[in-house]
């Protein structure tokens, strides 16, 4: 079975770490054009086989490898047309860590349980901070139909580029994501900055 999801025009939104989540400061961007590459789930512990003497036989099994392949982050990255000058300018300055409409971002690192029971651990560099990343895919009919939640995400300031053409300003945001992957109907709710 195929399916397409035309994303030319759509929501992005980016969380910070305002505690209790349900009052987290959000950034939304329309957007038109969008390019996406990002997983729709995060890894998982290998399974190493373990043998009798390296050899096939009944007592054959797997056991779970180290929880470091499950911990590593993975790739996010979206390209989008900015349609809204001011929306473009705050992406800007949340990437860079810089007041957004004269608020404090605050990080979302250690805010998810990628192995779901510890929380899971923060850089060593506080300058670094994640968000958390979600994406609406829409309808024709322009309701929401499937929501990615990318959580703990961190863009590396000088992995992102800004392009300007005379359609617009395209923005590329190349991240790690650190947190949980979840698929949803909705947006989280929170706060527009």
């Amino acid at each position: 079975m195929t399916m397409k999801y035309t994303a030319k025009n759509g929501v992005l939104r980016i969380y910070d770490g305002t505690t209790p989540v349900s009052q987290a400061q959000y950034l939304e961007i329309i957007f038109s054009g969008m390019d996406l590459n990002a997983p729709i789930g995060a890894p998982v512990v290998e399974e190493q086989l373990i043998l009798d003497r390296l050899a096939m036989g009944s007592n054959a099994h797997y056991v779970e490898g180290s929880d470091a392949r499950m911990m590593e982050p993975v790739p996010v990255s979206f390209g989008v047309m900015v349609t809204d000058v001011a929306a473009h300018g705050y992406l800007m300055s949340w990437i860079t860590n810089a007041l957004v409409h004269a608020k404090t971002v605050l990080t979302t690192q250690g805010d998810t349980k990628r192995d779901g029971t510890n929380a899971n651990p923060t850089f060593a560099s506080s300058s670094k901070k994640t968000c958390n990343v979600e994406l609406a895919f829409q309808t024709s009919a322009g309701t929401d139909e499937v929501v990615y939640h990318w959580n703990e995400v961190y863009f590396d300031p000088s992995q992102c580029n800004l392009r300007e053409s005379p359609e617009g300003g395209n923005v590329t945001l190349s991240g790690m994501c650190y947190g949980t992957i979840v698929r949803d109907t909705s947006f989280s709710s929170g706060t527009a900055v």
